[in-house]
């Protein structure tokens, strides 16, 4: 992940409007974190972007979003925008306990 690039996190990214959603923040150079089920979908939008990070995981799944927040937690990202709004993220955090602010 690159440290100079605003970053975004999109749900639903392997198709339809999710995947719409990923292609035109990348076509604006943003990077994104694509989050879906369909591993190969998200490998194809790798292979079209250098700034697509894919994340493939089950929402529905509660161990999966929180190894997914840690994972963010140890990244580079310390803070991501989401809906205008900031999210702190510490490496102490657990998914429940991230902090919105903005």
């Amino acid at each position: 992940m690159t440290k100079d690039l605003k970053t975004v996190i999109v749900t639903g990214a392997s198709q339809g409007i999710g995947r719409a959603i990923c292609m035109s923040f990348l076509s604006e150079g943003y990077e994104v974190i694509g989050i879906a089920r369909k591993k190969e979908a998200l490998l194809a939008i790798k292979a079209e972007s250098d700034n697509f990070v894919p994340y493939c995981m089950d929402l529905a799944n509660l161990e999966e979003i929180q190894g997914f927040a840690e994972v963010l937690a140890q990244s580079s990202h310390k803070k991501l925008n989401k809906n205008n709004k900031i999210i702190e993220v510490q490496p102490s955090d657990s998914f429940s306990t991230l902090k919105l602010k903005g």
